[in-house]
């Protein structure tokens, strides 16, 4: 609501019976609403022109600036320049005539009004001590701080929030919730070592292309965790296999009875015994030596047909030119039972 202070001007008598109040700080909530009179009749002022000037204690607040007319009515508003400090304001109200080059002062009405001082300035001294309102409302922050229920739902903006204001104390549990967190704020560096357990790895995420090579070591695999089914095929070559390490235990059945099926010309021993230490073996029919140059039997080892050691010794001679190492045979064996 805006406080209209209402003036009768007769411009023959040129008096004003009223003193006008105002406070400093009421911008655009005052306004002077003048009837203007000659002689005791109404001045109409249909073919004239109103503007006033004014100044506040010695500062010019407004320069001819334009008032409303109507009849012989005259509104001035009271501005925030106009009310911007305590002191004398005067304000001169125009009454022109003509226009342009042309235009001049028909009347001319000075009004004064007094702008009061607001009490709730900070500078204003309230006691004998010098105290100011300023240092008081301070001391009173300062005793009774600004309590959670002072504040209403959603006033603190993040405008409000100083930087680095809020530490991980002012952060309840489980507050921070996923999609609070942007994209990419979380790097390696912001991970604790060891903090990322197995249980915090989604079944199937980490592929082949994220694991660096020699990442993995042995110290890294758990015992029994490489299954055959976790080999690629054939990928166990010969430098993958240790010495000794293809006993006839690992050699299955069927690749023994089709490729290392003891001669019934060699002895009665079992036939792992046979094959180890009976240097001979049959292959599609043909006896070769398991090594280059195969040692002479010893005579406890037995042969059902011949107790001619000399006479095995040269047809071993003659097998040794058809077969050479035994170990290009193992290969073949194994070659074949993986389907070549």
């Amino acid at each position: 609501m805006i406080y209209t202070k209402s003036i009768h001007v007769d411009m023959a008598r040129q008096y004003l019976d009223d003193i006008i109040r105002l406070h400093e700080g009421d911008a655009n909530g005052a306004q002077l609403q003048i009837s203007l009179f000659n002689n005791g009749a109404a001045f109409d002022l249909t073919n004239y022109t109103v503007k006033y000037d004014a100044v506040i204690a010695g500062y010019l607040a407004e320069n001819n600036a334009a008032a409303d007319s109507s009849s012989n009515m005259i509104t001035v508003p009271i501005t925030a320049n106009m009310c911007a400090k305590s002191g004398t304001l005067e304000i001169d109200v125009k009454i022109l005539e003509g226009s342009g080059d042309n235009e001049r002062v028909f009347f001319l009405q000075r009004f004064e009004a007094n702008v009061q001082r607001r009490v709730i300035n900070e500078d204003v001294i309230i006691d004998v001590s010098g105290t100011t309102i300023g240092e008081k409302i301070a001391a009173l922050e300062a005793k009774f701080p600004v309590k959670t229920a002072d504040i209403a739902n959603a006033a603190v903006t993040t405008g409000k929030i100083a930087s680095a204001a809020v530490t991980t104390g002012k952060i309840a549990d489980a507050a921070v919730t996923t999609d609070k967190i942007a994209s990419g704020a979380i790097t390696g560096a912001k991970l604790e070592t060891g903090c990322v357990s197995s249980d915090k790895i989604l079944n199937g995420s980490i592929l082949s292309e994220d694991i660096a090579p020699g990442a993995v070591q042995s110290s890294n695999i758990a015992d029994n965790a490489v299954t055959g089914n976790k080999i690629l095929q054939y990928a166990v070559d010969e430098i993958k296999i240790a010495p000794d390490a293809v006993t006839m235990q690992k050699i299955n059945s069927d690749v023994k009875d089709h490729f290392m099926e003891l001669s019934p010309d060699l002895g009665t021993g079992e036939t792992t015994e046979d094959i180890r230490y009976g240097q001979l073996f049959r292959y599609e029919g043909r006896y070769y030596v398991k090594n280059s140059q195969a040692p002479t039997p010893e005579p406890n080892v037995g042969l059902a047909n011949t107790n001619d050691i000399s006479a095995l010794n040269t047809r071993i001679d003659l097998l040794q030119n058809i077969v050479g190492d035994a170990n290009t045979l193992l290969e073949a064996a194994l070659h074949y039972q993986n389907g070549g």
